[in-house]
């Protein structure tokens, strides 16, 4: 029989798995989004469009399934 398995878990052991247990997920960041009408150029005139940042496209947010993350959003339309 394999001792390793058979051992009762210790106080630290112990204590070590339910610290791990509550760690909530990691913090991906705060982004702050502002919707706004701009206007664009497109093969040489004008044309209306929404803006993320004042850019077409918007930026690129990256995280990872699970992380926790807050954005706001400013609706300027």
């Amino acid at each position: 029989m394999n001792d390793r398995f058979s051992k009762p878990l210790t106080a630290a052991a112990l204590s070590a798995a339910l610290i791990l247990a509550t760690v909530p997920a990691s913090f991906a960041g705060t982004y702050d989004l502002s919707i706004g009408a701009t206007t664009l150029n497109v093969s040489g005139s004008e044309a209306p469009a929404l803006a993320i940042n004042g850019t077409v496209p918007g930026p690129v947010l990256r995280f990872k399934e699970g992380e926790k993350l807050t954005i706001n959003v400013t609706n300027t339309l």
